[in-house]
């Protein structure tokens, strides 16, 4: 189905209300809000956890040791040198539980990255596939990948500059 290219985006789950004591109404306000000046909207939870580590992925590795080595195996893996130990991220920037809208093109964007950490996680043994696909001690004992792939949009958001972003309070 062809997508709106002005349109925004996104997937929440059910918790998107009690994690962020947002309803549909404020959602859709803070959105028609941000429209014209943006690509990405922002609804990010947990503000303690963005204040207090120098961007998520250091705050992954609190909860999951390794999670930051097994993060940069995969970006070198598709090409990227970005060493994400060193980045700083703002609240435009941060993204926790996926709770994000966006326009088509950043969608886009992030597929292609999204494909990649999929191919990596379900294709032939490596050592960045056993590192990406580690147990966590989170509920469920979920993949790192997963984890990752709540991360994309910020490492998109912070390594490239063309995406304009707006984060609610």
């Amino acid at each position: 189905q062809a997508l709106d290219e002005r349109a925004f985006y996104g997937f929440f789950s059910p918790k998107f209300g009690k994690k962020t004591n947002l309803n549909h109404a404020q959602v859709s306000e803070f959105v028609r809000q941000a429209s014209g000046d943006h690509d990405v909207v922002l609804f990010s939870p947990q503000p303690d956890m963005a204040a207090f580590f120098l961007n998520v992925f250091e705050q992954g590795e609190l909860f999951d040791p390794g999670f930051i080595s097994a993060t940069e195996g995969f970006l070198r893996k598709i090409g990227s040198e970005v060493n994400v130990r060193n980045l700083v991220m703002d609240s435009s920037q941060i993204v926790f539980s996926n709770y994000f809208v966006a326009r088509p093109a950043f969608w886009r964007r992030w597929l292609e990255i999204a494909e990649q950490l999929f191919a990596l996680c379900e294709g032939p043994d490596s050592p960045e596939k056993t590192a990406c696909t580690m147990p966590t001690t989170y509920p469920g004992q979920a993949q790192r990948k997963v984890f990752m792939q709540e991360r994309l949009a910020s490492f998109l958001l912070a390594t490239e500059p063309q995406w304009r972003s707006k984060a609610a309070d």
